[in-house]
């Protein structure tokens, strides 16, 4: 293994990652975490009652598990993966494109701090206040994507859960 440079070599696995997630939305959206182990569980022929020995749980937490009943802790999901001679890994699956998301949010940023600093300026400055308000937007914008500001993230909090 390769030494890491500031956690650069993560980050870029990472974006890869989510690319690849992101291209197989559809088929890994039917994968839930009680399919993952009775897949991973049944590949290895191992029983439920093997498993739960290996993992040191009851059978019938498995089997609870397997079938989706109920929410699985995550040092319970380590302790089967690692049963099973897997380790738990957790990819978020983007339910949008995340560069456009961000793209939206630079410009809705961009547009409510431009209207704050119009609000400031002078009126002498010989141009519409169309044409300066379409300047501070678009300088608002580049100072966004040059500095790598956090942006405004407000605005969205009800659409948090949408699909």
């Amino acid at each position: 293994m390769r030494e890491m440079k500031g956690g650069e070599d993560v980050e870029i696995a990472f974006e890869r990652a989510l690319r690849l997630a992101g291209r197989e939305r559809s088929l890994l959206s039917g994968l839930n975490l009680a399919g993952s182990v009775r897949i991973l569980r049944r590949r290895l022929r191992m029983t439920q009652a093997q498993l739960a020995r290996r993992a040191g749980l009851p059978q019938p937490h498995v089997a609870r598990i397997e079938s989706g009943r109920g929410d699985v802790r995550l040092k319970t999901l380590e302790r089967l993966l690692g049963a099973m001679f897997c380790d738990a890994f957790v990819l978020p699956l983007p339910r949008a494109d995340l560069r456009a998301v961000t793209e939206e949010r630079l410009q809705a940023t961009a547009r409510k701090r431009a209207a704050r600093s119009l609000r400031t300026l002078e009126s002498g400055l010989g141009m519409s206040a169309q044409d300066t308000a379409m300047h501070v937007v678009r300088f608002e914008e580049q100072r966004l994507r040059l500095k790598n500001s956090p942006l405004d993230w407000d605005g969205l909090a009800e659409r948090a859960g949408d699909s």
